[in-house]
């Protein structure tokens, strides 16, 4: 009985002089991610995004929109940033969704300048001609 009296007593005068007690704080509640459909979808199919992601340095890569009427093909502007190398106009890639399954088409419309970049284009060409088919 006067542990209870003497709590009765002296508490509010402790809980004065110490405030409240300290509790833990209480985890934050989860918040529900809902899909948001107003974040723009990377087009690049990630086989692609792989194999840009390891070019050389000097290859500069810049994606364009999706071509075509189906919006399946991701269009992309290669050049080549050396200052030892010849300078060449952009190459502009049309890349299939379903890549590597199938071929990507090349274009290079600028190539017909000079004999150079006739020769670029022909081994250019060729070396595409040599893929393997999956």
């Amino acid at each position: 009985m006067l542990s209870h009296t003497l709590q009765r007593t002296f508490s509010p005068l402790l809980q004065a002089m110490e405030g409240p007690p300290i509790l833990p704080l209480a985890p934050p509640a989860k918040r529900i991610r809902l899909a948001d459909n107003s974040q723009k979808k990377c087009t690049v199919p990630h086989v692609l995004q792989g194999e840009l992601a390891r070019l050389c340095s000097r290859f500069q890569v810049k994606s364009g929109a999706s071509t075509g009427v189906i919006q399946s093909n991701t269009l992309l502007q290669c050049s080549i940033n050396d200052l030892n190398l010849p300078a060449v106009p952009p190459i502009e890639i049309s890349v299939p969704q379903n890549y590597p399954y199938s071929s990507p088409e090349c274009k290079t419309a600028n190539y017909n300048a000079d004999p150079f970049l006739q020769k670029v284009q022909k081994q250019l060409s060729y070396r595409l001609q040599r893929m393997p088919e999956m």
